[in-house]
This record gives structure tokens, C-alpha cells and sequence, in this order.
């Protein structure tokens, strides 16, 4: 009897052509991105519910120990949530699908808003943190958001290989046409033959295994991509093992600003605008935190478990918004959003997709639908507290 087996080494196997090879490993990258965003959706899903219900015991009176707390599984869910959001950079990043909201930004203003992010990750891994600014105020063009993921990113990675008790520098200066960022860390330390390759996805520091945490790899990746795709770059440099880092980012300086119309605007506390809200969703974790973060905040919400059930209920109850999720069973946010569009008597309701889809072709498909708004789960407190006062006002008061 003879045994034929077919294997990775097998001469007998027929080579694939390479453009059956190409198409193969286009389809995997696919089916990688596809993965990566069902991903992203099922752990924001669970995640929203938790966040809402840390904003909510924020707004109520704990013990000192029950709020020390609180503010640790807090600071847990942000961290989470910040790697869902790196890992779904990845899939935009290898689709092509990065958009940047480029706008005219003062350097040091990104740096404080990453500084906040950051300073606990910092001080809970027993490093301090000092600022030496010499930008004198200077301006960028640049997706504000996307620059402070860079900072808080490059922060992060100090926070996490730096010497315990040892001390990070972050340092602003303007050097010819460009500003310079410099972050310092007496940590670990870098080979250098690992200095370029430390910016490839997925890549790890040697010696790093044995420390607080090594993260996913694709922190410094997501840096150096973000950066020049703001017409900058980034560099490594180190003297070797268990003798620190610095990480340098020049971005072009943007020249011929007016610096008063780039005042901050003032983060308000509670909105002043009380609401009508329709919360729609099926799950019912996400439903019942989110009513009474909702109701802690003066509105008045009304809740309900599907898009039919909502329908019926808006014979009655004429909200000022509705946030819907848009995966549901039978109807989901997509078709509930158009048959509102419909009817006349909704005609001034403002829908909001609340959801744990957040691709750019998500918010299209949102829009297209009829949606106002698209929030991708979770939403922190602040950013609902800017869309009421974003609201018309000619808006309905309660």
C-alpha cells in the first residue's frame, strides 16, 4: 500500500502563481481588518454599560475608599478602551483608511491634553514627569486628536520601560521650520540594532518581558505612521541596554498665525440644556445605566428595547433625541433612523447613533441613513455634556 501525504515541503505540490498568491493574501487581509472591527464592536459593547456606570458613582457621594475605587477601574476601562482604538487604527491604517481632521493647533495645548491622559500610568509606575517648554506657543496643522494620541502614546512607552523612581522629560522646542517634541526616559534602553525595527507593528523591546506590561507592539508603529502622515518623523535614539531613550518628533511649524483666534474654549461643567431622550438599544445593561446617567444630568429619558417598540412609543413621547444602537434584531438603528425620517410629526428630532461600530464607512452608512450624530462606544460624559450644547436653540426645554 503506498502513503502519499501533502505537506508545506512536498515537490509534488503544484506553486501557486503569484497572482493567485496576491489575491489570497489580499482576501486574508480582508477577513484580518473585517475580524479586527467585529473585534472592536464586541468589546466596546460591554465596555459602554461599565463606563457609564463609573460616570454615574462619579456623580454621587462615596467614601473615600469606594471612590479610590471607582477611579481605578476607571482608569482600567480608559486603558482598554485606548487599545481597542489602537487596534482599529491598525485595520484603517492597512485599508488606507485613515482621515485626519487637520485644523491649526498650538503644540503645547496637545501636549497638556496628552500630559492629563497619561500622568496617572506615569506616577502609578513610580517615574516623575517633567516639562521643559521653549515652542514659545508655536502652531502646527494637524488633526488635534491624532497628534495627542502620538504624545500620550510616546508617554505611555516611557511610562512603561523607564526606571522605576527614575524620571521622564518631555521637552518643546523650534528648531528652523519645525517644531521639535522630545521625550527622554532613563529606562531599559534600546539596542542598536533594534533603533529602526522598533517602529515596525508588533515589535517588542528584548528584556521587556520581565516589566509591568509590554502592550500589543503597535503603539510606536501607530507614532510613526501618524506622524508623517502630519508631513513629520520620528527617531529612536539610545546608548544602549539599561541606558534609556529618547524618541524625537519634528512636525512642520505652522508659520503666520494669529495666536488670539486660537484661544481654548472653556470646558463647561453640566450642560445647561435639559432634553426629552429616547435611549434605544437592546441591551438592556447599556439601557438601564445609560437612563440613569442620563436622568442624574436633568433630562427627562424614556427607554425602549427595540426599533419597534420605539416607534410605537413616539405616538406618545416626542423626544428631543434619540440614541439608538444600530445593531439590533428584527429592525436595527439603520431602518428605525429612516422610518423617523418619515414622519413629519419627528421631523425636528435630532437621532444619534450610539454604537460600537466606528469606521469610517460606519458613519457614512449612519448619515446616509438619516443619523445627526454617530458615537462610537463608550462615550465618555464630557463628550455628551458638548453634543446638548451643540444642540439647535431653538431646541424644546423641558
Amino acid at each position: 500500500m503506498t502513503k502519499s501525504t501533502i505537506g508545506f515541503n512536498d515537490s509534488s505540490a503544484t506553486p501557486e502563481q503569484p497572482g493567485v498568491r496576491s489575491d489570497r493574501l489580499f482576501q486574508m487581509d480582508e477577513r484580518k481588518n473585517d475580524f479586527l472591527a467585529t473585534l472592536a464592536h464586541e468589546l466596546r459593547n460591554p465596555l459602554a454599560p461599565i463606563q457609564n456606570g463609573l460616570q454615574l458613582l462619579a456623580m454621587m457621594k462615596l467614601g473615600e475608599d469606594a471612590e479610590n475605587v471607582r477611579a481605578m477601574m476607571a482608569r482600567q476601562v480608559e486603558q482598554i478602551v485606548h487599545l481597542v482604538d489602537d487596534l482599529m487604527d491598525v485595520s484603517r491604517i492597512g485599508c488606507g483608511k485613515m482621515v485626519l481632521d487637520k485644523q491649526v493647533c498650538i503644540v503645547k495645548a496637545i501636549v497638556d491634553t496628552a500630559i492629563e491622559e497619561s500622568i496617572i500610568l506615569i506616577s502609578e509606575n513610580g517615574l516623575s514627569l517633567e516639562v521643559v517648554d521653549r515652542s514659545n506657543a508655536a502652531c502646527v496643522c494637524g488633526d488635534r486628536s491624532r497628534l495627542t494620541q502620538v504624545v500620550c502614546n510616546l508617554l505611555n512607552n516611557s511610562a512603561k520601560y523607564g526606571r522605576i523612581g527614575g524620571k521622564i522629560v518631555l521637552e518643546l522646542d523650534v528648531r528652523d521650520s519645525f517644531v521639535l517634541l522630545r521625550i527622554r526616559d532613563d529606562g531599559i534602553g534600546i539596542a542598536a540594532e533594534r533603533l529602526q525595527d522598533i517602529f515596525k507593528m508588533y515589535s517588542q523591546i528584548e528584556g521587556a518581558h520581565n516589566r509591568r506590561s509590554v502592550g500589543l507592539g503597535i503603539g510606536l508603529a501607530l507614532v510613526k505612521t501618524l506622524v508623517e502622515l502630519h508631513g513629520g518623523f520620528v527617531n529612536a535614539e539610545s546608548e544602549g541596554p539599561n541606558l534609556g531613550s529618547t524618541f524625537t518628533v519634528q512636525l512642520p511649524l505652522a508659520t503666520g498665525i494669529q495666536l488670539e483666534s486660537l484661544t481654548p474654549q472653556t470646558v463647561t461643567g453640566l450642560s445647561s440644556r435639559k432634553c426629552r431622550i429616547l435611549i434605544v438599544d437592546d441591551m438592556r445593561a447599556m439601557r438601564v445605566v445609560t437612563e440613569q446617567l442620563l436622568v442624574n444630568l436633568g433630562h427627562t429619558v424614556g427607554v425602549a428595547e427595540s426599533g419597534k417598540i420605539a416607534l410605537e412609543m413616539l405616538d406618545s413621547f416626542k423626544p428631543d433625541i434619540v440614541f439608538s444602537d444600530v445593531s439590533m434584531p428584527e429592525m436595527d438603528g439603520h431602518e428605525l433612523a429612516r422610518r423617523i425620517r418619515q414622519r413629519a410629526d419627528l421631523s425636528g428630532v435630532h437621532l444619534v447613533a450610539m454604537t460600537g461600530y466606528g469606521q469610517p464607512s460606519d458613519r457614512e452608512t449612519a448619515f446616509n441613513a438619516g443619523f445627526d450624530h454617530h458615537l462610537t462606544k463608550p462615550v465618555a460624559l464630557q463628550r455628551l455634556r458638548e453634543l446638548f450644547d451643540e444642540l439647535e436653540p431653538a431646541q424644546r426645554e423641558i
